[in-house]
Protein backbone atom coordinates (compact mmCIF):
# COMPACT_ATOMS: atom_id res chain seq x y z
CA UNK A 1 0.00 0.00 0.00
CA UNK A 2 2.66 2.30 0.79
CA UNK A 3 4.44 2.09 -2.66
CA UNK A 4 1.11 2.67 -4.29
CA UNK A 5 0.90 6.22 -2.67
CA UNK A 6 4.57 6.74 -3.25
CA UNK A 7 3.71 6.03 -6.35
CA UNK A 8 0.80 7.86 -6.99
CA UNK A 9 2.45 10.34 -5.82
CA UNK A 10 5.65 10.79 -7.79
CA UNK A 11 3.20 10.80 -11.10
CA UNK A 12 0.83 13.30 -10.05
CA UNK A 13 4.35 15.83 -9.32
CA UNK A 14 5.55 14.76 -12.84
CA UNK A 15 2.04 15.58 -14.37
CA UNK A 16 1.91 18.88 -12.17
CA UNK A 17 5.32 19.83 -13.25
CA UNK A 18 4.60 19.20 -16.88
CA UNK A 19 1.86 21.45 -17.36
CA UNK A 20 3.02 24.93 -16.19
CA UNK A 21 4.88 26.98 -19.10
CA UNK A 22 8.03 28.20 -18.27
CA UNK A 23 9.00 31.66 -19.42
CA UNK A 24 12.86 31.57 -20.59
CA UNK A 25 15.20 34.18 -21.25
CA UNK A 26 16.47 34.75 -24.97
CA UNK A 27 18.15 37.55 -27.17
CA UNK A 28 14.89 36.92 -29.40
CA UNK A 29 12.86 38.71 -26.36
CA UNK A 30 11.95 41.63 -27.99
CA UNK A 31 13.44 41.56 -31.53
CA UNK A 32 11.17 42.89 -34.30
CA UNK A 33 10.13 40.66 -37.46
CA UNK A 34 8.29 41.73 -40.30
CA UNK A 35 5.82 39.39 -42.00
CA UNK A 36 6.63 38.79 -45.74
CA UNK A 37 3.18 36.73 -46.37
CA UNK A 38 -0.22 37.54 -45.22
CA UNK A 39 -1.25 35.62 -41.61
CA UNK A 40 -4.40 34.11 -40.83
CA UNK A 41 -5.19 35.54 -37.08
CA UNK A 42 -6.84 32.18 -35.14
CA UNK A 43 -8.54 32.19 -32.12
CA UNK A 44 -10.50 29.82 -29.89
CA UNK A 45 -10.02 27.61 -26.72
CA UNK A 46 -7.06 27.46 -25.20
CA UNK A 47 -4.95 23.89 -25.46
CA UNK A 48 -2.27 22.43 -24.08
CA UNK A 49 0.38 22.88 -26.61
CA UNK A 50 -1.62 25.99 -28.37
CA UNK A 51 -2.37 29.30 -26.53
CA UNK A 52 -5.81 30.53 -27.40
CA UNK A 53 -4.46 32.75 -30.25
CA UNK A 54 -2.32 31.66 -32.96
CA UNK A 55 -1.12 33.68 -36.46
CA UNK A 56 -0.65 30.91 -38.76
CA UNK A 57 0.16 31.91 -42.97
CA UNK A 58 -2.66 32.11 -45.10
CA UNK A 59 -2.50 29.28 -46.62
CA UNK A 60 -3.15 27.18 -43.22
CA UNK A 61 -7.12 26.04 -44.04
CA UNK A 62 -7.76 24.52 -40.91
CA UNK A 63 -5.65 24.25 -36.81
CA UNK A 64 -6.53 21.02 -35.22
CA UNK A 65 -8.07 22.61 -32.01
CA UNK A 66 -11.35 24.24 -31.78
CA UNK A 67 -10.12 27.42 -33.37
CA UNK A 68 -11.89 30.35 -35.70
CA UNK A 69 -10.20 32.80 -38.39
CA UNK A 70 -10.77 36.66 -36.27
CA UNK A 71 -9.10 38.45 -39.10
CA UNK A 72 -5.89 38.88 -41.14
CA UNK A 73 -2.01 40.48 -40.98
CA UNK A 74 -0.88 41.68 -44.47
CA UNK A 75 2.62 41.29 -45.76
CA UNK A 76 4.52 44.34 -44.38
CA UNK A 77 2.99 43.68 -40.76
CA UNK A 78 5.72 44.41 -38.15
CA UNK A 79 5.80 42.12 -34.89
CA UNK A 80 7.98 41.98 -31.77
CA UNK A 81 9.15 38.53 -30.03
CA UNK A 82 7.47 39.20 -26.71
CA UNK A 83 7.65 35.77 -25.02
CA UNK A 84 9.45 32.33 -25.32
CA UNK A 85 8.53 29.76 -23.03
CA UNK A 86 9.48 26.50 -22.00
CA UNK A 87 6.92 23.67 -22.23
CA UNK A 88 6.38 19.75 -22.26
CA UNK A 89 4.02 17.41 -23.72
CA UNK A 90 3.99 13.65 -22.84
CA UNK A 91 4.65 12.31 -26.90
CA UNK A 92 7.06 14.94 -27.49
CA UNK A 93 9.13 15.82 -24.34
CA UNK A 94 10.53 19.56 -23.86
CA UNK A 95 10.20 22.49 -26.88
CA UNK A 96 9.37 25.75 -27.28
CA UNK A 97 6.32 28.15 -27.54
CA UNK A 98 6.96 31.71 -28.54
CA UNK A 99 4.41 34.56 -28.33
CA UNK A 100 4.42 37.75 -30.51
CA UNK A 101 2.97 41.15 -30.02
CA UNK A 102 1.43 43.02 -33.41
CA UNK A 103 2.79 46.03 -33.46
CA UNK A 104 1.00 48.02 -35.83
CA UNK A 105 -2.77 48.09 -37.26
CA UNK A 106 -6.35 46.96 -36.49
CA UNK A 107 -4.89 43.81 -34.14
CA UNK A 108 -2.31 46.47 -32.72
CA UNK A 109 -1.19 45.07 -28.96
CA UNK A 110 -2.18 41.49 -29.59
CA UNK A 111 -0.30 38.35 -27.90
CA UNK A 112 -0.57 35.64 -30.28
CA UNK A 113 1.45 32.29 -30.63
CA UNK A 114 3.15 31.36 -33.79
CA UNK A 115 3.81 28.02 -35.31
CA UNK A 116 7.05 26.61 -34.02
CA UNK A 117 7.90 22.83 -33.25
CA UNK A 118 5.28 22.10 -31.12
CA UNK A 119 2.75 19.78 -31.32
CA UNK A 120 -0.26 20.17 -33.08
CA UNK A 121 1.22 23.46 -34.58
CA UNK A 122 0.52 24.11 -38.46
CA UNK A 123 2.95 23.99 -41.19
CA UNK A 124 5.00 26.22 -42.41
CA UNK A 125 6.32 27.21 -39.25
CA UNK A 126 8.48 30.28 -38.28
CA UNK A 127 10.84 27.80 -36.58
CA UNK A 128 13.44 26.13 -39.24
CA UNK A 129 14.38 23.20 -36.75
CA UNK A 130 13.56 21.91 -32.65
CA UNK A 131 16.30 23.16 -30.28
CA UNK A 132 16.24 23.53 -26.47
CA UNK A 133 18.20 26.65 -26.23
CA UNK A 134 16.08 29.75 -26.99
CA UNK A 135 19.03 31.37 -28.43
CA UNK A 136 19.57 29.41 -31.01
CA UNK A 137 16.10 29.64 -32.36
CA UNK A 138 16.52 29.69 -36.51
CA UNK A 139 13.66 31.71 -37.77
CA UNK A 140 11.85 30.98 -41.09
CA UNK A 141 13.26 33.47 -43.95
CA UNK A 142 10.04 32.80 -46.23
CA UNK A 143 7.79 34.00 -43.70
CA UNK A 144 9.48 36.42 -42.15
CA UNK A 145 12.67 38.97 -41.66
CA UNK A 146 14.15 41.25 -39.29
CA UNK A 147 12.31 44.78 -39.10
CA UNK A 148 14.15 47.39 -40.90
CA UNK A 149 16.20 49.18 -38.49
CA UNK A 150 14.33 52.55 -37.29
CA UNK A 151 15.31 55.73 -39.39
CA UNK A 152 17.65 58.47 -37.51
CA UNK A 153 16.10 61.81 -36.96
CA UNK A 154 18.84 64.68 -36.25
CA UNK A 155 17.30 67.78 -35.22
CA UNK A 156 18.53 71.07 -37.25
CA UNK A 157 19.62 68.64 -39.68
CA UNK A 158 16.99 69.70 -42.44
CA UNK A 159 16.56 72.87 -44.33
CA UNK A 160 15.55 75.86 -42.92
CA UNK A 161 12.44 76.88 -43.25
CA UNK A 162 12.76 80.50 -41.85
CA UNK A 163 15.37 83.01 -42.27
Amino acid sequence: MRCINYSLIVLLTMLLSGCALKPTESQWVGACKELLIEHKIWDGSEQASMGTTLLAPSDVESIFWRKQIIGLLPPGTQVRIAHIYQDWNGSWGHFLRIEVEVLEGEFRGLIAEVPSIAPHHPRPRWILAWVSDPDALQFNPELLKECPAPAVHTAGAGKRLFV
